[in-house]
């Protein structure tokens, strides 16, 4: 448990290092509140998220026009069912400055079950046919204990989330297969808004 003590200065970080200065922002900001911090908090970023995205712990984050804000994420979610494959999916979402979704906790697969309800959504999940495992598009393999991947093994080499599960899918692309997209919130779009 880390303790702070309201008698003690706080020094800004002679090594400015983002982790310096986020650990110094989190402690000047409990302070200040008169928090216990109990653990940090850290910041995921997301497969394609810039190097200079990672947020400030004292400043709002916000999400582009027509994208959902869901923690420090924002996700957007195409309204238009065609027939795309993987890669022009996944390059759809790079021309976003994000990429295809990466679910890493069980918060954010509760969170996509709850917005996937009425179509299915391509992820970036493939299976690897050279290693024989299913691996997220920032090269970690699938922990099959955060949730099952239901459907057809041998012919479907892509993943979808939607109607409350995961499924192997085509990486050709079918009509009932929307795009969705993610990418680390940030200060700036805040501020565009405002």
């Amino acid at each position: 448990m880390l303790q702070i003590a309201t008698h003690c200065p706080l020094r800004f970080p002679k090594q400015r290092s983002w982790e310096n200065i986020k650990v110094f922002l989190l402690l000047h900001r409990a302070r200040w509140n008169n928090i216990l911090l109990l653990q940090p908090v850290n910041y995921h970023p997301t497969a394609n998220s810039p190097p200079d995205s990672k947020p400030s712990s004292e400043e709002a984050l916000g999400c582009p026009q027509d994208w959902e804000q869901n923690g420090e994420k924002c996700y957007f979610f195409s309204p238009v069912q065609k027939t795309i494959d993987w890669n022009t999916s996944r390059k759809e979402c790079i021309d976003k400055n994000s990429d295809l979704v990466i679910i890493d906790s069980q918060e954010e697969l509760n969170y996509l079950f709850s917005q996937t309800r009425s179509y299915y959504y391509l992820l970036g999940l493939k299976f690897s046919k050279s290693e024989k495992k299913w691996k997220w598009i920032n090269n970690m393999e699938h922990k099959p204990d955060m949730f099952t991947i239901g459907g057809d093994f041998t012919d479907y080499f892509c993943t979808v989330i939607g109607h409350d599960k995961v499924e192997t899918a085509s990486c050709s692309g079918t009509l009932t297969t929307q795009n969705m997209c993610e990418k680390a919130a940030n200060t700036l779009e805040r501020q565009k808004e405002s």
